[in-house]
């Protein structure tokens, strides 16, 4: 399905694929922040190929971990089919059945998704790690560190929900996060989450 987001927004262009309107308007409107987690979403182009790696090493736990992360990611970008495949794919390492038709639609999908998105997305401004993208992710990071630290499971649900707001926030300490966050290990997810909110100057508060 092709989103009418240019029409109100000319700096993203049409997206087959994306639900852009449904996932903006979960952000409140705020176009620089999607624009941002759409380009951190073209980071995980080689997901795909880190699940069959994982599979081939006999760690079948965190490929559908990774598969996990990537339905989360999907769903906060607005990309239904995706997000789907990725759930089927989730569910089907978590039964043991062999993932390879599933995990080949993934990676079809993926591909031509970030294809398209890399097309679709304006020039990349210059900014600043500190700057107002982050900071527009900061009250989340507050009230996922309130909840860790009162050892909340409203915790696993805020990433459930904000997984690419946490992305953003975490940079390369987002699945080390991710993990500690789902194994239930809140101290350790919590001094991950300052650790990086620290390095980039968001305030938790």
């Amino acid at each position: 399905m092709l989103d009418s987001l240019s029409m109100d927004h000319p700096a993203l262009a049409p997206v087959q694929g994306l639900n852009s309107q449904e996932a903006l308007a979960r952000l409140g409107g705020n176009l620089p922040v999607y624009l941002k987690m759409l380009r951190r979403f073209l980071e995980l182009e080689s997901l795909p190929a880190q699940i069959a790696q994982e599979l081939s090493l006999g760690q079948g736990a965190v490929a559908q971990r990774l598969a996990h992360t990537l339905k989360g990611v999907a769903a906060s970008l607005g990309a239904d089919s995706l997000q789907q495949q990725a759930l089927q794919l989730e569910q089907c390492l978590g039964q043991g059945s062999d993932p390879s038709p599933i995990l080949a639609e993934v990676r079809h999908q993926l591909t031509a998704l970030v294809q398209a998105i890399r097309m679709a997305l304006p020039p990349e401004p210059e900014a600043n790690l500190s700057g107002p993208d982050l900071q527009q992710v900061a009250p989340l990071g507050g009230k996922m560190a309130a909840w860790l630290e009162s050892f909340d499971s409203q915790a696993c649900e805020l990433l459930e929900a904000e997984p690419m707001a946490f992305r953003m926030l975490l940079g390369s300490h987002f699945l080390e996060f991710e993990k500690a966050v789902t194994g239930y290990a809140f101290d350790e997810a919590l001094q991950v989450l300052r650790q990086a909110a620290s390095k980039s100057g968001v305030p938790l508060t």
